[in-house]
């Protein structure tokens, strides 16, 4: 599906659950499997439930968000 994307359109990478994750050093090889697999413009590893990262998650987000006049 990601494959299909428009090239030009920005696409975040968000990893939740990383609370979940017991051995954190599985999380960075992870992360670049996944880029291999896709030229991700941000990754964001995140935990929605411990709110850990979301303030850089909206603030990526935010940055690929056209200027409202």
């Amino acid at each position: 599906m990601l494959l299909r994307l428009p090239a030009h359109l920005p696409v975040i990478l968000a990893i939740n659950k990383i609370d979940q994750l017991s051995d954190k050093s599985l999380l960075l090889p992870a992360i670049e499997a996944w880029s291999q697999a896709f030229s991700f413009t941000d990754v964001v590893p995140v935990s929605a439930e411990k709110s850990v990262q979301l303030d850089r998650l909206l603030t990526v987000i935010a940055s690929y968000l056209p200027v409202s006049e």
